[in-house]
């Protein structure tokens, strides 16, 4: 069933490549159930490609954000772990 949303998602990407809210909405997507925050990060450097509006730029500039955040909160976790091996 999931692989079948992405794949709906990347057909209308694929059909409407500057609509700013399906890229968003294609982000949470990977966030929320694939876990895929790089994914997401991408899809929201698309978005901003897209031309968004005002309250669209703020939502991709706080979960760029917030995914930059974990990211980098992983990097440092699996360095402190490879310390302590």
């Amino acid at each position: 069933m999931i692989i079948q949303i992405e794949r709906m998602y990347k057909q209308g990407i694929k059909k409407f490549p500057n609509c700013t809210k399906l890229h968003i909405s294609f982000a949470f997507f990977y966030m929320e159930r694939l876990h895929a925050n790089a994914k997401a990060y991408e899809e929201f450097v698309m978005a901003e490609r897209a031309v968004p509006s005002f309250v669209e730029q703020f939502i991709i500039y706080r979960f760029k954000k917030i995914i930059k955040e974990k990211l980098e909160e992983n990097k440092e976790e699996s360095k402190i772990s490879e310390a302590e091996e």
